[in-house]
């Protein structure tokens, strides 16, 4: 499973929990390439800023850059 908060809201207490990052500009440059457009470094701002779950790498989990 996967989401922004499934390891940190949805299954805090999951034996295995991986927190996935990359770089913006890879990140954006991904989303061209499936035929979308976002604005990464805002969308991220605002989810890890939100009051309620915000997009954060919970303490226990494997943070994992998949940048390259």
């Amino acid at each position: 499973m996967e989401g922004r908060d499934i390891g940190s809201v949805i299954f805090p207490d999951a034996d295995f929990r991986f927190f996935l990052q990359a770089d913006p500009a890879e990140r954006a440059r991904r989303r061209v390439a499936q035929g979308q457009q976002d604005a990464i470094q805002e969308r991220d701002r605002l989810d890890s800023t939100r009051k309620t779950s915000p997009l954060t790498c919970p303490p226990g989990a494997t943070a994992i850059d998949s940048t390259h």
